[in-house]
């Protein structure tokens, strides 16, 4: 069903329209503002030029996989034959803030399975959601990229040796 009041492309002034449990297939565009209780989103959420008033924004959570055995160990991303586009890894401990030890100066690297990486045409970027205070001079970077998987590098740029684990946000973006 379609609401053909929302659709006007007329300056609509001073106007308000409540909606209670909407599904949106395309777009929402608000000239001016905008009041909700809370936005879910099963994709992207883009909001520009107004702040949201009230409410939250909620996104899905990520799918958290977990490098099981060292910090050198390549990690499956995908559960159930679904490869996630965006998602987390927590990197190897043995117990908590203990193991997946590196040297200070030295990197480690790992493999990453995901059937959603195509070679030259897959930008993966990575930011650290959390880590312990002693892994603040470890940097990670994406290192290869091959069709089907990428490699992890995590260099510690530190005076002393880093261990504990970490939790990398990984987004997938393809190109044309």
């Amino acid at each position: 069903m379609s609401v053909q009041f929302l659709q006007s492309t007329i300056n609509q002034e001073n106007q308000t329209i409540r909606v209670n449990d909407c599904v949106v297939r395309g777009a929402v565009t608000c000239a001016e503002s905008l009041t909700a209780g809370s936005l879910n989103s099963s994709g992207a959420l883009q909001l520009t030029g107004t702040a949201l008033t009230g409410g939250q924004i909620k996104l899905p959570a990520l799918t958290n996989y977990v490098q099981a055995t060292a910090n050198n160990a390549n990690v499956a991303a995908s559960t159930g034959g679904v490869a996630p586009e965006q998602f987390m890894i927590s990197t190897y401990e043995s117990s908590a803030g203990v193991g997946g030890d590196i040297a200070a100066g030295a990197s480690v690297s790992f493999n990453v399975f995901h059937s959603g990486v195509v070679q030259g045409k897959t930008m993966i970027l990575i930011s650290k959601a959390g880590s312990y205070n002693d892994l603040k001079n470890v940097s990670a970077f994406v290192s290869v990229t091959g069709s089907g998987e990428f490699d992890i590098t995590r260099h510690n740029f530190g005076s002393t040796t880093a261990s504990g684990t970490e939790q990398l946000i990984v987004k997938l973006i393809q190109t044309a």
